[in-house]
């Protein structure tokens, strides 16, 4: 690593980085900014984490910087505008993987490491783990981890999320959704919370899907029904488990939610109203049974609510209209 100063805003390396991020954990007081900040740096590439990770082996009981630092929802992006001597960088690294060891789970006394991801409605969020693994938010969804030396934990507490797994056959991948567990070693998939059920589309891999036994923390019942790659699995609220096939087209169009896009090939107006309300602060009111069942297709940009309101007018003679700021009426046109 260079040590000479630098003249301008070039990003520093790695260890330049974390040094930075020592000397504000060394000051003594982590705004709630910084603390975010440091958040995002560490989760934003596994590159990051790697020299953490290699040298947290040689360390043993770091719990007094988990009462120190405490991780939180991720925020802003950072920016440096300085560099570190080499002998301070060299140092950082060393402190970072001591903060890694408690913070990351890897000491001997680690317990349980928590963290929390949100969106709202209409926004998309893509989040990294320290795992290398990664988490891909929909509208509307609500998500905690909870990482161990013998699990990886996730709680879906609402909304939508397609999960990327990295490889880790020491430590299952869990995710609770609705009162079931699915579990993954390295695999890619994704899961819907519906209000009477869960969904699971599976791209990569293999899932293994059970009955939680009473907690969200991934205990299992016993019984397992597995969802492989190309198909899809429904799982009702008492547990009862439907997989079937489903093709690569089918499924990216379900997901196309990932480029801003939301594709529909038949539904219903009930239905794609339904769905397409997610993602925008709107209350659709169907006023007839007929307008109901007309079949919708096409592709609609999931924030253009006056796009998706002129296509329905234009091609499926259904027309809208605005109700107390954030209602809309649709009806067939006469």
């Amino acid at each position: 690593m260079n040590g000479a100063q630098q003249s301008g805003p070039e990003t520093p390396s790695v260890d330049e980085q974390a040094a930075q991020w020592i000397a504000r954990l060394d000051r003594g007081d982590l705004t709630a900014a910084e603390r975010k900040a440091f958040d995002k740096w560490a989760t934003a590439n596994p590159d990051n984490m790697q020299a953490v990770q290699s040298l947290s082996s040689l360390w043993g009981d770091m719990n007094q910087f988990t009462q120190y630092y405490q991780p939180v929802k991720k925020e802003a992006a950072i920016s440096y505008t300085s560099s570190w001597p080499k002998a301070a960088a060299l140092a950082a690294t060393f402190l970072v993987a001591l903060i890694g060891v408690s913070y990351f789970g890897y000491g001997p006394d680690f317990t349980d490491n928590s963290m929390e991801f949100a969106t709202e409605i209409g926004d998309y969020e893509r989040a990294g783990l320290v795992d290398g693994s990664s988490i891909e938010l929909n509208t509307g969804t609500h998500i905690e981890t909870h990482y161990s030396q013998k699990k990886r934990s996730v709680i879906l507490l609402s909304g939508e999320a397609l999960f990327d797994v990295a490889k880790d056959k020491d430590r299952p991948f869990v995710v609770a959704a609705g009162g079931s567990l699915i579990e993954a070693v390295g695999t890619r998939f994704n899961i819907q919370m519906h209000k009477n059920r869960v969904e699971v589309i599976v791209t990569e891999g293999t899932v293994k899907i059970s009955r939680g036994a009473g907690d969200q923390r991934g205990h299992s019942d016993g019984h397992a029904v597995y969802a492989r790659a190309g198909e899809i699995a429904n799982i009702s609220k008492d547990g009862h488990t439907d997989v079937a096939p489903i093709t690569d087209d089918e499924w990216k169009r379900l997901l196309s939610w990932r480029d801003g896009m939301l594709s529909y090939e038949g539904e219903t107006l009930a239905e794609v109203v339904a769905d397409f309300g997610r993602y925008n602060d709107l209350e659709f009111i169907i006023a007839d049974k007929g307008a109901g069942r007309v079949r919708i297709g096409g592709y609609f940009k999931k924030n253009d609510v006056a796009g998706f309101l002129e296509a329905l007018e234009a091609g499926f003679s259904i027309r809208a209209e605005s109700l107390d700021g954030n209602k809309v009426i649709l009806r067939a046109s006469n």
